[in-house]
């Protein structure tokens, strides 16, 4: 994560005073019709082209979500990323500049790291819905592991550079500057419609809101971090003005992963006005009194948790 350069945000400074729309400023409420309920940001995808599964999430509690090795995937990752974090953090806390062995770090920390992951799929393998066969997760560990490395590989150069710009160097205060991150801090979005715990995946510099996103692009990544954004000002009543969403993709061709749309952007009116829109979207289908429909196929459902419940059951 080491690109996120905290000079980027001085380019950005003149579309920040454009923002008009805030999370704090009460007329972005939803309709009083609307107020009485709320869904989490995860529910502002467009994975089902009907949003039948928000109906099923809210309405109908005896379905059982089931677990999805995609989504499996997905947390596996996220936690990888902060177990990056919390590993390169400990070695410059409790290491002395004498003693840093970047080289050794990287090995051993990429092998503690994919053997605690790949302990987790195991563990975690009988209960997904339909386990994964051995090449998925060998491809997948594979994937890990080309992350692991790139991002300890990235830290150890920069944190070697600062080292060797200052004789006299406090190594914790140099880590905490440069690599501010907080993880998964949760705020209340009661307020614009959102779940009382909304909890981005992390942000940075106290400037920057992010979130870790698998698989391809899709628009509507950019627009849910604009929903985490004006659920931290209603909550915080601070400005959130900047985002970024991680989406680390890879390829058979290369061994480290690609990070093509993972660039820090301004969360500007567009994408604030397209949250809302996209909220309001959402929390009509909880007026309604009937289900709506499935999707034509099911080629959209495959990995979805409900997928079950919408396509095996001849009672819906």
């Amino acid at each position: 994560m080491v690109f996120l350069n905290q000079n980027r945000l001085l380019k950005l400074e003149e579309k920040v005073k454009m923002i008009t729309i805030r999370g704090y400023d009460e007329k972005y409420r939803p309709e009083a019709d609307l107020s009485g309920y709320k869904i989490g940001v995860h529910l502002l995808a467009d994975y089902c082209p009907t949003d039948r599964y928000i109906y099923i999430s809210k309405k109908i509690t005896n379905v059982e979500l089931k677990k999805m090795w995609k989504s499996l995937q997905g947390k596996i990752l996220e936690e990888t990323y902060i177990e990056l974090y919390n590993s390169a953090r400990n070695y410059t806390f409790e290491t002395s500049i004498r003693d840093l062995k970047f080289k050794d770090f990287i090995l051993s920390t990429t092998n503690q790291i994919i053997e605690s992951q790949k302990r987790k799929i195991g563990l975690a393998e009988g209960s997904l819905d339909r386990k994964p066969r051995q090449n998925e997760v060998e491809s997948f560990v594979k994937e890990l592991k080309a992350l692991t490395e790139h991002e300890l590989q990235l830290f150890s150069y920069y944190m070697q550079f600062l080292i060797s710009k200052k004789y006299n160097i406090n190594k914790r205060t140099e880590f905490q500057t440069t690599f501010d991150f907080i993880f998964k801090h949760t705020v209340d979005g009661t307020k614009i419609g959102l779940t009382e715990n909304v909890t981005p995946d992390f942000i940075y510099l106290r400037k920057v809101i992010g979130d870790i996103k698998t698989g391809n692009w899709q628009e509507f990544f950019r627009v849910m971090v604009a929903a985490y954004a004006m659920a931290y000002e209603a909550s915080e009543q601070a400005d959130m003005n900047y985002g970024i969403v991680l989406n680390p993709t890879f390829s058979s061709t290369r061994t480290i992963p690609l990070y093509r749309n993972s660039e820090i952007f301004v969360i500007d009116d567009i994408l604030r006005k397209s949250f809302l829109t996209k909220r309001n979207q959402k929390l009509k289908i909880l007026k309604e009194e009937d289900i709506p429909q499935r999707p034509i196929d099911d080629s959209q459902c495959r990995d979805c948790g409900y997928q079950e419940f919408c396509w095996r059951d001849t009672q819906q």
